[in-house]
């Protein structure tokens, strides 16, 4: 009950935040109506109790109450519009091609042959691909479309150069970018949050095989959860969620579990079971191509009408095949996707406005001796 409570809590949390981030003109219809049912509540009550018949000074006590609500209410959306205007005047003022830094195209080993595909995709040509890291095999690229307003960040990791990074432990959750602090890794994404946002809720039944140094943290596979997993050589291989392993096998050194299929042997795959996989949204992917050597973390920005809409999953599959996928499957969504870099710190702009706080996270970290 006290789970049920808590979730309930986070989620009314949640919409309350997500309702900051409509248009003002939305806001201020909808803050009207609460209160006018808010105000035809109270005549009733007042009825009720027969309060119609007191005192013209308690009357108008009475409805001060209701005004000051509304004033502060209405101050608050203004406040909200304010910074809205703030945002897009910020976005408006600038014409750097990146957020961060480009450099030359000519030092970039793996992404140059795809930097056309990536501008020429079915839902709508990029408007600029920029590079913001280039280092000892990690480059992250950033996508820009205009129609549909979005922002996406892609990495793509060689496994030659790079070890994967879990947390060791999912007892509680931790912000994307303290793990990666602590674990010292060069690039982190989220993993799974659990049921709702809020820090004490738990996983419930986004659950699946999680391996850490060849130690089952929690083996709970399904045919709900797909997980990609590495060897001690960092090979990856995919496991769609048709596939049902109960039992770590010699290749899954370490492990962690998705929640729906995205692309499986090169094809597109999208889970019926997303809900969301027709809608614009932030998303975060994680892929391998097809030798399980280089891995891909895609993270989409979304909920935010000025900077990016999101990303429906079937265009999250075009983008990472354009660029050799081969298998992918999205982890927790939402307001939880995020990306961190060593080099740059926290890559995207969460929707939430901020980092939340995830279970499981996916890092890589530079070998020390190359293979």
């Amino acid at each position: 009950m006290g789970d049920q409570i808590n979730i309930l809590i986070d989620n009314l949390q949640a919409l309350f935040l997500r309702l900051l981030d409509f248009p003002v003109a939305f806001q201020l219809l909808l803050w009207f109506s609460l209160f006018s049912l808010l105000y035809v509540s109270m005549l009733k009550m007042m009825g009720a109790f027969k309060l119609n018949e007191l005192s013209v000074n308690a009357k108008i006590i009475a409805y001060c109450v209701g005004g000051g609500i509304c004033i502060a209410s209405a101050s608050a959306a203004l406040f909200d519009f304010k910074q809205h205007q703030q945002e897009k005047e910020f976005l408006l003022s600038t014409n750097k091609p990146s957020l961060y830094y480009s450099i030359k195209d000519s030092l970039q080993p793996y992404f140059n042959k795809y930097l056309e595909p990536l501008k020429n995709l079915s839902f709508g040509r990029a408007s600029s691909v920029n590079y913001i890291q280039n280092d000892h095999g990690i480059e992250i690229l950033e996508l820009k479309f205009n129609n549909p307003c979005i922002n996406a960040f892609l990495v793509t990791i060689d496994l030659n150069q790079y070890e994967i990074v879990l947390d060791s432990s999912i007892l509680e959750k931790k912000l994307t970018s303290v793990f990666a602090k602590h674990n010292n890794v060069d690039i982190a994404v989220n993993g799974e949050a659990g049921s709702s946002p809020g820090k004490e809720a738990p996983l419930g039944q986004w659950v699946g095989n999680y391996i850490v140094c060849g130690k089952s943290i929690l083996l709970k596979d399904s045919r709900y959860r797909p997980f990609i997993s590495f060897d001690k050589n960092n090979f990856g291989k995919y496991y769609p969620d048709s596939a049902l392993v109960l039992n770590a096998g010699p290749d899954m050194y370490n492990t962690i579990w998705g929640r729906f299929n995205l692309l499986v042997d090169g094809k597109m795959d999208i889970a019926k079971k997303d809900g969301t996989r027709n809608n614009l949204y932030p998303r975060t992917i994680v892929a391998i191509d097809k030798s399980g050597k280089r891995a891909f973390c895609l993270v989409v920005d979304g909920r935010r009408p000025i900077y990016s809409v999101g990303m429906t999953m079937a265009m999250c599959g075009e983008t990472l095949l354009s660029v050799g996928a081969f298998n992918a499957m999205s982890c927790d969504q939402g307001g939880s996707s995020m990306m961190y870099s060593k080099k740059l710190g926290l890559i995207n702009r969460p929707a939430d406005g901020r980092e939340r706080v995830v279970y499981t996270h996916l890092g890589f970290r530079q070998l020390l001796t190359k293979k």
